[in-house]
């Protein structure tokens, strides 16, 4: 069964520390990641994106994840939209 988490740590006081959006999932089995509908590869680095860029994020599981991403969505899609 697939199970992921999605979680965005929160900036502590410190001046030189950034928030950080983490994904945990069970096994290898990384979810299929869109950015603003464009396709990220495995190794995509979600530390990359700051939270405060981020509009929304979806997560798709199931039959929905199918639907947007055919057999690459088997283990979950996360479609991020940033601010523009």
């Amino acid at each position: 069964m697939l199970s992921f988490s999605l979680k965005i740590d929160d900036i502590d006081d410190k001046k030189d520390s950034k928030a950080k959006i983490i994904i945990r999932s069970n096994g290898n089995k990384n979810p299929y990641i869109l950015i603003d509908g464009k396709e990220q590869g495995p190794d995509f680095d979600l530390s990359s994106i700051s939270p405060d860029q981020i509009e929304k994020i979806d997560v798709l599981k199931g039959e929905a994840a199918l639907k947007i991403a055919g057999e690459k969505g088997k283990n979950g899609v996360i479609k991020i939209t940033l601010k523009k």
